[in-house]
C-alpha cells in the first residue's frame, strides 16, 4: 500500500469520517505521523475496530463479519448444568506388587551409590518405573494395573525414604483409566491431583489419597471423584480395612471368571 491516501479515497472508505485534525501535506494527502487512530466500523458484536496510520504506511481497515449464526458451545461443567454429575464419589482400590511384574526398575541417573551396600543411595534425577496390578476396596475383583513413573526430587537421610513427582494411571479395563500427579513420599501417606481420565471416567477431576501399608508391595488408594456420572456398584463396594495382612481373594489373584473387571488390563 503507498505511503499516503488521497482524502476522497479516505472520505469515501471512512463514509465521511470527521479528518480535521488529521496533519495534511499541501497536496492534500495524510502526512506521517506516529500513531493516529481513525474510527471504524463496528461488527455485529458491537466491539468498535479501528485503523492505524503509522510512519510507513495506512493499516487497511479489518472486513466485516457477519453475525454469529449460533451460541458458542459452553461446557457443562463450567455452565452450571449437573445433570451428569454425581458430585464426590468415593472409590477404594489396593495396589499390590506381586512380583511378577518385573517391577519396579530403578534408573539411578544422579549416579549416587552407597558403597558399603553396593547399591544407589538415591539422589534427584533418579527414576523408577513400575506397573502394579490393582484390585477393588473389597478384594474380590481384579480390575486391572497400574503403569507409570517417579522422579526422585529429594533424598531424606533421617526419614531413609525420598520424595518423588509422580506420573502415573489406573488401568480398569472397559471401565476405562485414571490419570494422576503429585508428590510422593516413600515414607508417610501421600496425596494426587486426578488429572483426567477415560471411559466412564472421562471428564473426572478430584483426589486420590495414598495409604502406605507395606512399602513398595502394599498400598490403599481413596479416590474422591468430581465431574462424572455415578459409578457402577462393581466400583464402590466396602473396602476391607486396609492392614499388612490384606491379600486378593483367590479368584481376584487367578483372574477367575467372575472376579476380574470387564476386560481387565494387564
Amino acid at each position: 500500500m503507498a505511503s499516503s491516501l488521497s482524502i476522497s479515497s479516505i472520505c469515501s472508505m471512512r463514509n465521511g469520517a470527521e479528518l480535521s485534525n488529521f496533519p495534511l501535506t499541501q497536496k492534500g494527502s495524510l502526512k506521517s505521523a506516529p500513531s493516529i487512530l481513525l474510527p471504524g466500523r463496528r461488527r455485529s458484536s458491537g466491539f468498535p475496530l479501528f485503523t492505524r496510520a503509522t510512519q510507513e504506511h495506512i493499516v487497511s481497515p479489518l472486513p466485516s463479519y457477519r453475525p454469529y449464526e449460533q451460541e458458542r458451545e459452553v461446557s457443562p461443567r463450567f455452565s452450571g448444568a449437573s445433570t451428569a454429575d454425581a458430585g464426590v464419589q468415593k472409590m477404594y482400590v489396593y495396589e499390590f506388587n506381586e512380583n511378577d511384574r518385573n517391577s519396579p526398575a530403578y534408573l539411578p541417573f544422579s549416579l549416587r551409590f552407597d558403597l558399603a551396600k553396593g547399591r544407589p543411595s538415591g539422589g534427584i534425577g533418579d527414576l523408577v518405573t513400575f506397573t502394579n496390578k490393582v484390585y477393588d476396596g473389597s478384594l474380590q475383583t481384579r480390575l486391572g494395573i497400574t503403569a507409570g513413573m517417579h522422579i526422585m526430587i529429594k533424598h531424606y537421610p533421617k526419614e531413609k525414604g525420598h520424595r518423588y513427582e509422580a506420573i502415573f494411571s489406573f488401568y480398569f479395563g472397559d471401565y476405562g483409566h485414571i490419570s494422576v500427579q503429585g508428590s510422593y513420599l516413600t515414607f508417610k501417606d501421600s496425596e494426587f491431583a486426578i488429572t483426567g481420565g477415560s471411559g466412564i471416567f472421562t471428564g473426572v477431576y478430584g483426589v486420590v489419597k495414598l495409604h502406605q501399608i507395606v512399602n513398595p508391595n502394599k498400598h490403599f488408594y481413596t479416590f474422591e471423584l468430581e465431574g462424572i456420572p455415578p459409578l457402577p456398584s462393581a466400583l464402590t463396594r466396602t473396602p476391607v480395612p486396609p492392614s499388612a495382612s490384606v491379600r486378593a481373594s483367590r479368584g481376584a489373584m487367578q483372574a477367575a471368571p467372575g472376579s476380574v473387571a470387564p476386560n481387565f488390563t494387564d
